[in-house]
């Protein structure tokens, strides 16, 4: 649902009776902040005086379920933080298997050619290794290169690699760290999502019912509006 726009009632005088500072003017200071957390401490604060003065009232929401929304958001800002910071150490952890695994191709590549010499190329799409213009390289996506592990680590044990540093013991490990990385990511980056749209809902709701309360407080309070405004915590310069 599409909410209009209000300003802040320091952005230009009133007197009484005239018309709201409704979508006045692109240059005046928006009343509704933008930012999440300031806009979830607005709601909370609102909440908060709405409930010593039930007096006034929306047909479409009442003073609790909009206090149980706000905490509600609040919350969810708190928890998509940390599910986020979750996935830094993921991302990292991922970046390092990516580089040991082609590190360890670099190795499986002298390994053929000390063994096959200039055939050496030939055997290389049995270890998962594609030709991509002028070299061989590993699958660029993540989910290719989980699908290749087993093929490299069946093949460094056909070809007799098994036994060196990056033969079987290297690729068995590398591919089990990579398992889990890659299912750890998807369902951090799943949660996040959800997180991302519950809370976009959230907030537009929230905008909605704020607009819908300022615009009771103006006229409610026709004279004394501004001072209203601000103790219910719609203030410009905190935002």
């Amino acid at each position: 649902m599409k909410t209009s726009k209000l300003y802040a009632p320091e952005a230009a005088e009133m007197v009484a009776g005239a018309e709201p500072l409704v979508n006045d003017s692109t240059t005046r200071t928006p009343l509704i902040p933008r930012k999440d957390y300031d806009i979830g401490l607005l709601a909370e604060r609102a909440a908060q005086k709405w409930a010593t003065v039930p007096a006034l009232a929306l047909l479409y929401t009442t003073q609790s379920e909009f206090a149980a929304k706000s905490q509600l958001f609040l919350t969810r800002l708190d928890k998509r933080k940390k599910e986020g910071g979750e996935r830094s150490p993921l991302t990292a952890g991922l970046e390092q298997a990516d580089t040991d695994m082609v590190k360890g191709i670099r190795k499986v590549k002298t390994y053929l050619l000390a063994k096959y010499e200039e055939d050496a190329k030939d055997y290389y799409p049995q270890f998962g290794i594609e030709h991509h213009g002028s070299s061989w390289r590993l699958p660029h996506s993540r989910s290719k290169r989980r699908e290749v592990f087993k093929q490299i680590i069946e093949s460094v044990d056909k070809h007799g690699f098994s036994d060196k540093a990056f033969g079987k013991e290297f690729w068995t490990e590398l591919a089990t760290r990579y398992e889990g990385l890659l299912k750890n990511a998807t369902g951090t980056d799943g949660k996040i999502s959800t997180q991302v749209s519950s809370k976009n809902e959230l907030k537009e709701w929230l905008t909605m019912v704020l607009n819908s309360l300022a615009k009771l407080i103006e006229s409610n309070y026709p004279t004394t509006f501004k001072g209203e405004l601000r103790d219910w915590g719609f203030q410009k310069n905190q935002y």
